[in-house]
């Protein structure tokens, strides 16, 4: 099961998101299977225990990244709570997801 070690440590946190970035710049480059825990450290200039220290594989990583995409979603929707319909609901994901096409 993958797993990633739940943080409010702001460096922590930082360097989740930095391995989610250079994931997902490493993912326009090659397929996912092709990509190692190497390089992903490399790219987001980290050592290969701060990847440990906060994952357990690429997969967490991904599961990562789609929690946080789904979270800044839902604060989008939480934002406009005055407006909210099925309408407002379904343009907001329309709208994030479209923002985030490249994910």
């Amino acid at each position: 099961m993958s797993k990633r070690k739940i943080t409010d440590n702001p460096i922590a946190l930082r360097s989740q998101k930095w391995l989610c970035n250079a994931l997902i710049e490493l993912m326009h480059e090659k397929p996912y299977n092709k990509i190692t825990i190497t390089e992903i450290c490399n790219r987001a200039e980290l050592a290969r225990e701060t990847f440990y220290r906060n994952f357990s594989s690429k997969e967490a990583i991904i599961k990562y990244c789609l929690e946080m995409k789904f979270k800044e979603l839902m604060e989008n929707i939480k934002r406009n709570r005055q407006n909210i319909d099925a309408y407002t609901v379904g343009l907001e994901v329309f709208y994030h997801w479209k923002k985030e096409k490249t994910f």
